[in-house]
């Protein structure tokens, strides 16, 4: 938590200051009596650039939360498909019931507590990567000898593909974020859109630097969204691993 609020002060704060020391500079080498003669020209430039800033950031806040939606949704499929395959082999028998049910739980609660510390760094946790594979090992051993039990088997088995796709793409997208070119765009974009301002001459310049002060707080609060939710797993805003202990509940009621 503390982290976080470090990094909004570094962003937000720190947008806010340069913008305003910006400012001053301008305000102390080109008078508001020079600047305001280019008001009308200035006006019409700072519209466009205004709207293709405002364009370039609400495209990758909208792409940046979709992905961490996404995520979500990946991670909760992928659990229940765990669940389905833990309760789609009560009926066979013991011991092949009890090897892929234990399997199951194993990998659930691998994934919930190691793993998720793991994704942090877009990395994966060895032991619950080892055990994903060795689950089809151990649902192959069931058997079906019986029409009912081939049904069951075909069921379970489809839910094992389904968790191992669900989990592949979970993993893919925790090594995913903004591209550095997206970032350069969006800092450079974020510095000349606020720089733009200073063209402008307002006799009161206490003004002045309150509408600058509230562009830049608008823009370095869209830039700290970005950031904290551009890593799904990382950060104090992430992906929670609830679905999974959720999951890990229903094994033992």
């Amino acid at each position: 938590m503390l982290a976080t609020v470090s990094t909004g002060i570094l962003i937000v704060g720190g947008s806010v200051a340069v913008s305003l020391f910006g400012f001053w500079l301008v305000e102390r080498y080109f008078p508001a009596e020079i600047r305001c003669r280019y008001n009308d020209v200035a006006g019409f430039i700072y519209a466009a650039v205004g709207v293709i800033y405002a364009i370039l950031l609400a495209f990758v806040v909208i792409v940046v939360w979709q992905q961490f939606d996404a995520t979500g949704s990946t991670v909760e499929l992928e659990a229940v498909a765990a669940a389905n395959i833990f309760h789609g082999v009560d009926e066979f028998p013991d011991p092949m019931r009890a090897n892929v049910q234990s399997m199951v739980r194993e990998y659930v609660e691998r994934t919930a507590t190691e793993e998720w510390a793991s994704l942090a760094n877009a990395q994966v946790d060895a032991r619950a990567d080892q055990l994903a594979h060795d689950i089809r090992g151990v649902i192959h051993q069931l058997p079906a000898d019986t029409p009912r039990q081939q049904v069951m088997f075909d069921h379970v088995l489809r839910q094992y593909e389904q968790m191992i796709t669900e989990r592949r793409l979970r993993i893919f997208e925790a090594q995913g974020g903004v591209h550095p070119l997206l970032w350069v765009m969006l800092v450079v974009g974020a510095l000349f859109t606020v720089a733009f301002t200073y063209v402008f001459g307002i006799d009161n310049a206490r003004v002045h630097a309150i509408m600058i002060t509230g562009l830049a707080l608008v823009i370095g609060g869209m830039l700290f969204m970005i950031q904290q939710v551009d890593h799904p797993f990382a950060g104090e805003v992430h992906v929670s691993s609830e679905p999974f202990t959720t999951v890990l509940e229903s094994f033992t009621n």
